[in-house]
């Protein structure tokens, strides 16, 4: 279980409080209705240990993200390690 930073209507991410995201793009509702944070998040909090697990989830939540979230994703990662290894997937363009 992660615990979230939540500064009034703003997420912000807890390694760095500088990259937030609206509190309303910050989750998700899952099929029951739990709300759950965003995939692009998970993906954040993910990227500090590129095992083989988190590449596999990264290559497989990739395509699901819309151009907003993607975006999203990149700045932070962008911000948090500017040589990251998921940084030449995100600028590949949506199919």
């Amino acid at each position: 279980m992660l615990l979230n930073e939540i500064d009034g209507q703003t997420f912000r991410f807890r390694r760095d409080p500088a990259i937030t995201s609206p509190l309303e793009r910050a989750f998700i509702r899952a099929p029951g209705g739990i709300p759950i944070l965003a995939p692009e998040i998970v993906l954040l909090y993910k990227s500090g240990n590129l095992d083989a697990d988190n590449w596999s989830d990264f290559r497989a939540i990739l395509p699901a993200l819309d151009a907003g979230r993607r975006a999203w994703l990149r700045a932070a990662l962008a911000r948090q390690s500017p040589a990251h290894a998921w940084l030449a997937e995100l600028d590949t363009p949506l199919a």
